[in-house]
């Protein structure tokens, strides 16, 4: 299967604190860099997005605790 490769888009984004914080502790957690972390959260923050304007839900579970809460986009 051939994957087609739409052209790049740069952009610039000034972070809060909280988010900065969120970026270095999401690399380090998943090892990617900062252009695959940010691409893969836009592409997640869009699928819920997209969920949930439909009337769906997200649904987590924290480990070791059986008690499901729904993620909820303000």
């Amino acid at each position: 299967m051939t994957q087609v490769r739409a052209k790049l888009e740069r952009v610039t984004v000034n972070l809060i604190p909280r988010a900065s914080d969120a970026l270095n502790e999401g690399m380090e957690l998943t090892g990617h860099n900062k252009t695959d972390f940010i691409n893969r959260a836009i592409q997640l923050y869009e699928y819920v997005a997209d969920i949930t304007s439909n009337g769906g839900a997200v649904l987590i579970r924290e480990p070791g605790d059986d008690q499901i809460s729904q993620i909820k986009l303000l």
